[in-house]
């Protein structure tokens, strides 16, 4: 990995920490707190109920972001995946898998079934 910097996070312990303190730099900029400091923000803006402020807007979908399926653009479409922690999801799967299946064949026929 040329170029890449990566950092050793340690143990699971210190995952959770260590993942906050860097959702808290990359939203410094946006933050409640940055925002309360800035004299030019008004007070309002900052005491407005979240419910209400998505409610001014008659569209809460932003079509310049793509939708799944089209992540990638003409050239893929994006998988289909799987959501392990939903259990209509995965159960079909497993069983395919239990009745003597690859597990690739329970993947194929998952998704051949459900498109």
């Amino acid at each position: 990995m040329s170029g890449a910097h990566l950092r050793a996070v340690g143990a699971h312990k210190d995952l959770l920490p260590y993942l906050v303190r860097r959702l808290l730099e990359n939203g410094a900029n946006s933050s409640f707190v940055h925002k309360l400091v800035d004299p030019r923000v008004p007070v309002e803006t900052l005491t407005a109920h979240p419910v209400a402020t998505l409610q001014r807007h008659t569209v809460l979908a932003n079509p310049r972001i793509p939708l799944p399926p089209a992540l990638y653009g003409e050239a893929r479409r994006n998988s289909r995946g799987i959501n392990m922690n939903v259990l209509c999801e995965w159960l079909p799967l497993k069983e395919q898998r239990t009745a003597g299946g690859t597990a690739a064949g329970a993947v194929l026929h998952w998704l051949t079934a459900s498109a």
